[in-house]
Formats: C-alpha cells, structure tokens, sequence
C-alpha cells in the first residue's frame, strides 16, 4: 500500500491477538486511512521495523519470550527517529519511568478511556510526550523527594 502525506503507519506489538485486534479497531477509526502492521513478540518487532518506518509503535510492558525494556531500548538506540507509546496494564509508578528513561515517548494504560488514548496517540505523533496526570503527579513527588533527599 503506498502512503499518502495524510496516511499513518502503524506497528501494534502486543502478544496478545485480540488486544492488538482492539487497537487496530480504535487506530482505524481515529486515523483513516492508515496501514497497521502487527507484532507478537520482540522478534517479530524487530523485523517489521527492518522493513518499514512507522509514524509509530504501540507496545505492551509484558510479552512472552520478549524483554521489552532491552526491545525499547534497541528501538531507541537503533531506530533513534521511532515514536513508542507503551499501552500497558502494568502500574504506571512502577514501570513508566523505566521506559520513558529507555526512549519511549509516552506510557498509557489499557484501562485508559478512548479519549485519553486518542490524546496520547495525537500528542505524540506531533513530536511531544505523553503521561497520565496521575503519573505526573507521582513523578514530581518522587522528583521533590530526590531533590530534598528524602526516599520515595
């Protein structure tokens, strides 16, 4: 499929197939047309990038067979122009932070409403970064702490 100026690329990268299906469907809706591409595990992921540039990379915290941080990582450092939202169900104050530090321009969770998601996508796709203000709030207290020198 050739892209038009207007057309998104997109790498979904999620172990599971109905997770992947599900944001297919709310990539499709928001952004029409667009081409999605579909990974399972760190492999996969690895040789749809080889292949393809996407606009972005949608990626869960927890695969199989798959150390997603060391993956975000190798995506930061080998394809350094890629955009990563990590849509996870994984606690955002535990690994958010992580990713982020690895190169990931945003973290959201699965739990998140369509509108949020939609913002996210939206946000970073026009080169910002993405947190939930919950997540905000946690790391500017744990930043407050590190500067006072109090443990978080």
């Amino acid at each position: 499929m050739y892209l038009t100026a207007s057309m998104k690329r997109f790498l979904l990268v999620d172990d599971h197939v109905i997770v992947r299906s599900g944001i297919k469907g709310l990539l499709s809706e928001i952004f029409n047309p667009s081409e999605i591409h579909e990974a399972g595990d760190g492999d996969s992921t690895v040789e749809k990038l080889k292949s393809c540039q996407y606009e972005l990379v949608v990626m869960d915290v927890k695969m199989l067979r798959t150390d997603t941080l060391g993956l975000m990582q190798f995506i930061h450092t080998n394809y350094p122009g890629a955009k990563v939202l990590i849509f996870s169900m994984c606690e955002e104050n535990i690994y958010a932070r992580r990713f982020l530090t690895a190169g990931a321009k945003g973290f959201i969770s699965k739990e998140a409403s369509f509108e949020e998601i939609k913002k996210a996508i939206t946000l970073i796709l026009n080169g910002g970064k993405y947190i939930s203000e919950p997540l905000a709030l946690v790391l500017a207290d744990n930043s407050l702490c590190e500067e006072v020198g109090l443990p978080f």
